[in-house]
């Protein structure tokens, strides 16, 4: 069933969360124990080896995961108690198109759609498939300008196609929980890539992750393939495979620092907002690049259950 944005405003109120990503340091806490809320971003859902459960989780992007691949959909529909937030103009803001009956008819958790990318429900230049989703209604479904609506707070967000941890993070403000932990969000500087065959990954790796991923990029492979072939046009196919082959030959991170800079900047704001809001956030890795931004303050994951002892 589809559940507004909206709804979910200070649904955590005052209740503990921790953010997770699939960086190294993912599994090094207690999550079975911990008694507050556990949200996963990106490809956490593939990594979590059978140890614990979400109850939320966050994706931005049109590979994974595709309800209209099947084998997506029905890795997605075993867990029917977690709600799914995923930014319906990342998905299908390109080769899959959206049917809400499909949705409906076939997804068996709850979900939500956020956007991530038309502020002030701005269309992109160029205009692009994704511009057909921006709700004109009032009530607004781009997370980061519901988010300054909501704290009364004019910051200026900008499209950066860097991480999915940001908009975990956004969704995680939005529902009031505090403290919100993270854990497994490393963005190191270099290197820092999904998953891609051919690629050194340098998350925390899984089997499980590892066979539905590179399922995933051969059909998604030949998705593209036949829809720029339909469109008399393979040049970007050709463009993206050239991409794929340089970031292979010089093993380099698929983002730029500049990309990442900007990322840190969506992060700060997200802290300030956090902050006007009375909620702290405490990143449980040391080696987190979050961990030099303002208001991330730092705790070992062995004093969470000292400072803590009532969240477990």
């Amino acid at each position: 069933m589809e559940k507004k944005l909206n709804y979910f405003f200070n649904i955590e109120k005052n209740n503990p969360l921790i953010l997770i990503g699939a960086g190294p340091s993912m599994h090094h806490f207690d999550y079975k124990k911990f008694k507050g809320r556990k949200m996963g971003v990106g490809t956490t859902i593939l990594r979590l080896e059978n140890k614990f459960k979400l109850d939320y989780f966050v994706s931005s992007n049109n590979e994974f995961p595709i309800p209209e691949i099947d084998k997506h959909l029905i890795f997605m529909n075993q867990f029917e108690k977690m709600i799914w937030f995923f930014s319906d103009t990342a998905c299908y803001d390109g080769i899959w198109t959206k049917s809400d009956k499909f949705l409906k008819n076939n997804l068996k958790l709850n979900y939500c759609f956020f956007d991530e990318r038309h502020f002030n429900k701005k269309k992109c230049d160029p205009v692009k498939k994704c511009c057909n989703l921006i709700n004109y209604k009032e009530e607004t479904n781009n997370i980061y300008d519901l988010l300054a609506k909501k704290f009364e707070k004019k910051i200026n967000f900008n499209y950066v196609n860097c991480t999915v941890a940001e908009h975990g993070l956004a969704i995680a403000i939005l529902t009031g929980a505090n403290p919100i932990f993270i854990q497994g969000i490393d963005l190191p500087k270099k290197n820092y890539q999904a998953h891609k065959k051919g690629l050194v990954y340098h998350g925390f790796n899984s089997s499980t992750a590892d066979e539905m991923l590179n399922y995933t990029n051969k059909i998604i492979r030949k998705k593209l393939f036949k829809h720029y072939l339909k469109n008399f046009n393979i040049f970007p196919y050709l463009h993206e495979l050239m991409n794929k082959i340089n970031f292979k030959i010089k093993k380099r991170s698929r983002f730029s620092l500049d990309d990442l800079g900007e990322s840190y900047k969506r992060f700060e704001y997200l802290s300030t907002l956090a902050k006007k809001n009375d909620q702290r956030i405490f990143v449980l890795s040391e080696n987190s690049s979050l961990l030099d931004l303002q208001n991330f303050e730092y705790l070992n994951p062995d004093d969470v259950y000292r400072n803590y002892s009532n969240f477990f």
